[in-house]
């Protein structure tokens, strides 16, 4: 063994580019079991000595192998090499395929390079924990007990498809997902929108593969004949967009204002109604408009809002109120009322689609996310004033509601009224939605650890380390299938069909 000088010289870096200090970095000759960790110096640099005698007493040989490493706050790097022959230069790459930089035989290297790269997830599961898994069964980890120990990758390797088989076989999904939840395009083979056949003539029950749901976004229906080359889609949700119970957000154009109107004689839905007031005399069209902090899908569906007005003669007799849908107020799709179309003294349901006639397009709205409202009364003449509460909105939704019921827990989706029945036919109604559970039940938690147990371990071990669980003995593979089938049973999505 040669205790000549062969030097390692790094400059270490962060991802961002920038040299650091007190990164640690460790330096091992695999050969001889020994290493030696250094933090790098207030210029990012480090350097490590293979031929010294206090750091690596048993020097070093051509053919060597050398490991670097090196860790700081979820950011790694390392490299490797064998030592070459004096004089001959070796090209040093890092795990990334970074070049290090040149390493001398006989001399080392001087100036190398490492930059750190942020640390890889370490894949996890979500029924259970390894740490759950190994108490469970008595058992330690390879790194602890090398003869008896399972490695920790196996447990979660198989962990995961054992869960995937669950989640298959319930047609759910079990995560404590502080809030996030799943689609079905997020699962293997899965589509969404998830389309649905209408397998019966008037069927009005239709189920969602996925339970249990969370948010139903779009429920769409196509009463076309099966095999009609172009499919039209009517999509049933009801969204509320403003249930104008208070001002919050509402804005009026010069000689306007917005107030709330809380007497429930005046008020179509809810507990408020918003008066439109045009108080001023500079123009006969006041707009009153909101953007919401949410966007809203406007395809197959209409913008609804409920409009009293005392008296139309107040109104122009042509194109007297304009709604408007939109991105912005730039970008927005608008249908006009005439003041003949408009009940005096009464609550009138002013609705559109964007595919109506007679609606126009200004700018370039995304149908797909909409975010302003507008409503835009003309008066007669300038010169005319509209006091409260002449003037009132209430209940701005997309679409009516009522239109469909949903079962969360089933994913069973009732359409209420006949009229909305698909035409019946494959592929003939669609859904949009995100579903899963917050929490993982216990028997399923234990489902999962004793099937994984099963897979790594194998029944006959398995056997002999449970004792009981649930009440119920588990002594053989029957009825362990026994104990599984219950278990799946309970959390899989019945759909119950009339016959």
């Amino acid at each position: 063994m040669s205790s000549s000088p062969l030097l390692i010289g790094l400059n270490v870096y962060q991802p961002s580019g920038t040299l650091r200090s007190n990164i640690q970095v460790t330096c091992s000759n695999e050969d001889t079991s020994q290493s030696k960790t250094l933090n790098t110096n207030s210029d990012g640099n480090v350097i490590f000595n293979l031929g010294s005698t206090s750091d690596f007493s048993k020097g070093w040989n051509v053919g060597n192998k050398i490991s670097v490493f090196s860790l700081y706050l979820g950011f790694q790097q390392s490299f490797s090499f064998t030592i070459p022959a004096v004089g001959t230069s070796l090209s040093v790459k890092d795990n990334s395929g970074v070049s290090v930089g040149s390493f001398i035989g006989g001399m080392g290297m001087s100036n190398g390079s490492l930059i750190l790269v942020a640390i890889p997830s370490a894949p996890s599961l979500r029924y259970f924990t390894a740490q759950e898994f190994y108490d469970y069964f008595d058992l330690k980890t390879k790194d602890v007990d090398s003869e008896n120990g399972v490695e920790v990758l196996r447990v979660i390797r198989i962990g995961q498809s054992v869960e995937i088989s669950i989640d298959s076989e319930t047609n759910s999904k079990f995560d404590s997902n502080s809030g996030s939840y799943y689609s079905p395009s997020d699962i293997d083979e899965h589509e969404s929108p998830e389309y649905i056949d209408a397998r019966f003539d008037r069927q009005n029950d239709y189920y969602l593969k996925f339970t249990p749901v969370n948010e139903l976004t779009i429920f769409e229906i196509s009463q076309n004949a099966e095999g009609a080359n172009e499919i039209t889609w009517e999509n049933l949700v009801y969204v509320q967009l403003d249930a104008l119970d208070a001002t919050t957000g509402w804005s009026a154009s010069v000689d306007g204002s917005v107030t709330l109107n809380s007497t429930q004689s005046q008020i179509s839905e809810g507990d408020a109604a918003l008066n439109l007031v045009k108080s001023g005399t500079t123009a006969a069209a006041t707009t009153y408009s909101k953007t919401f902090s949410s966007s809203y899908n406007f395809r197959n569906r209409s913008v609804k809002i409920d409009y009293y007005i005392n008296a139309n003669t107040d109104l122009a007799s042509t194109d007297a109120v304009e709604l408007r849908f939109g991105s912005d107020s730039s970008n927005y799709y608008s249908q006009t009322w005439d003041r003949s179309q408009l009940s005096s003294a009464a609550w009138n349901t002013l609705s559109f689609k964007r595919d109506d006639t007679g609606v126009t397009v200004t700018g370039n709205p995304a149908a797909a996310s909409l975010n302003y409202f507008a409503i835009i009364p003309t008066a007669t003449t300038a010169a005319t004033t509209i006091a409260a509460p002449d003037q009132r909105i209430d209940d701005l939704r997309l679409n009516d509601a009522n239109r469909i019921n949903l079962d969360k827990a089933t994913g069973r989706i009732r359409i209420t009224d006949s009229d909305d029945y698909p035409e019946t036919g494959k592929r003939h109604a669609r859904a949009t939605y995100t579903f899963g559970r917050t929490s993982i039940p216990s028997d399923i938690k234990m489902l999962a650890i004793l099937e994984t147990g099963m897979k790594v371990l194998g029944f006959n071990f398995l056997s002999r380390h449970i004792e009981k669980f649930s009440d119920a003995d588990i002594p053989d593979l029957t009825a362990f299938t026994s104990f599984r089938d219950k278990v799946i049973n309970k959390y899989k999505n019945l759909r119950i069909y009339p016959t």
